[in-house]
């Protein structure tokens, strides 16, 4: 008997503490209106730290761009250098022909003077055997130094082509270092791209962020609040189609984007069939948690369900006019707004229709892109007919 009461006795413990402990895990998995302004801070971090790269590569390509210009300035330089040095050479070319020519002729008139015609060269130039003498003297120490000028010139000009040869040297040195640096330009370019398209993907975050933060503070959250409680949702059974009547024109899968052409996943709905300015109702009960615009995309509103214990989270694109704000209970005869498509301030559309999206779980805490895996296919949770077909209700 005493064993069955403390096995009781184990179980109303074990229960009572299942009471108390499950919420608080459940909870502890929720997401408060603290936890998104400290994701809000943390997406602001890392917008200054891309900023923070973006500003360190924008200086590192602009000290590459200063670095090629002077290569480019010292090569012009080399260049110059090598035109010179080869005239030079030319120069001193020319003269050795010149001091050659010269020592040719002493040596022919040495020679004469040495020979049989002494006393014809004697007669010609010399007014007497020491006069001659002295010029035979003469011409041997002008043939020594022209020698030695004809040595210095040929050294001068082996060490003008040494120079010619390593300012070419050092020419193709830095050929090759412009090159790797115009391909670290080129890296630092493609890196400063990806930089941009981050930081206006982080600011498009903090964008959504701030207004998601907004729209719960609206909604009456409070920090410590978890969403999916302080949003206070209209319950309901089950989702009706957001329109009166149209044609599902573009299904949810990979598509080809009437847009750029390539492929893309389409994770939505399109349906057409109706003119600018027809109300679009929202799909079941809930509460307005976000509006907003894209340029790829127009105007849009995000409702937040509870359907059957399940949430949920419906989102409306293209529209003309928005009927809603945020923080409003809706019901599925509630005319949030109109459709739109075409217009000047949609680029991503090419016609009137309504892009419509549900996905799965709270929005801000789950999720706040309509991707996947959150995202399903409305056609799972709403009757609608085949590709191209007509309907004319909303059940």
């Amino acid at each position: 008997m005493v064993i069955k009461k403390a096995g009781y006795t184990t179980l109303i413990i074990i229960f009572l503490m299942s009471l108390f402990i499950s919420p608080l895990r459940i909870r502890a998995n929720g997401k408060t209106l603290r936890d998104l302004y400290n994701e809000l801070s943390k997406l602001e971090k890392d917008l200054k730290e891309i900023s923070k790269n973006t500003n360190l590569t924008e200086s590192r390509i602009n000290q590459i761009t200063t670095n090629i210009k002077n290569i480019d300035n010292e090569i012009i330089s080399i260049e110059n250098r090598i035109v010179a040095i080869n005239n030079e050479i030319v120069q001193l070319n020319e003269e050795i022909i010149l001091k050659d020519k010269e020592i040719k002729e002493l040596v022919y008139f040495f020679q004469l003077s040495t020979g049989e015609n002494v006393y014809l060269e004697y007669a010609f130039g010399a007014s007497n055997m020491t006069d001659f003498i002295y010029r035979l003297a003469v011409v041997e120490q002008l043939t020594k130094h022209n020698n030695k000028l004809i040595d210095e010139m040929n050294d001068m000009i082996d060490s003008q082509i040494q120079k010619s040869k390593e300012l070419a040297q050092h020419q193709k040195n830095i050929t090759i270092k412009r090159k790797d640096l115009f391909n670290e330009q080129f890296k630092l370019g493609d890196k400063i791209t990806i930089l941009n398209r981050e930081s206006l993907s982080k600011e498009k975050e903090i964008k959504d962020a701030k207004e998601t933060i907004k729209n719960y503070e609206k909604l009456g959250c409070k920090p410590g609040d978890y969403l999916e409680t302080c949003t206070n949702l209209n319950r309901d059974t089950g989702f009706s189609r957001p329109l009166e009547k149209g044609r599902i024109t573009s299904e949810y899968a990979e598509r080809i984007s009437p847009i750029t052409g390539r492929w893309e996943q389409h994770l939505a709905l399109d349906i057409g069939g109706n003119s600018t300015g027809t109300p679009i109702y929202a799909t079941a009960n809930g509460t307005v948690v976000h509006i907003g615009f894209y340029s790829c995309g127009g105007n849009y509103v995000t409702i937040q369900h509870l359907i059957n214990g399940q949430y949920y989270a419906s989102r409306y694109l293209h529209m003309h006019s928005i009927n809603v704000k945020v923080g409003q209970k809706v019901s599925r005869v509630t005319v949030i707004g109109t459709i739109g498509g075409g217009e000047s301030y949609d680029r991503c559309s090419t016609g009137p229709h309504l892009h419509f999206q549900i996905a799965k779980g709270i929005f801000a805490q789950d999720f706040t892109g309509f991707n996947l895996p959150y995202t399903i296919n409305p056609r799972s949770v709403i009757n609608f007919p085949p590709y191209d077909v007509k309907f004319s209700s909303r059940y």
